[in-house]
């Protein structure tokens, strides 16, 4: 059974039915330069498997 993912931010919400294809901790320099943090957790999914409520945005 696939959990409902909901992320985005106040001006574009995504959704995504299906399970993440990777998903973990990184502490890479793009990510630390992205967040401003020692490690973010991220998650990948397929671009086929997101839907955006403002996919103009």
């Amino acid at each position: 059974m696939t959990s409902s993912y909901i992320g985005g931010c106040e001006h574009v919400r995504i959704k995504a039915q299906a399970e993440p294809i990777d998903n973990h901790v990184c502490h890479c320099n793009v990510c630390k330069g992205v967040t401003g943090q020692q490690s973010t957790h991220v998650a990948f999914f397929k671009h086929s498997d997101l839907t955006v409520d403002h996919p103009e945005k």
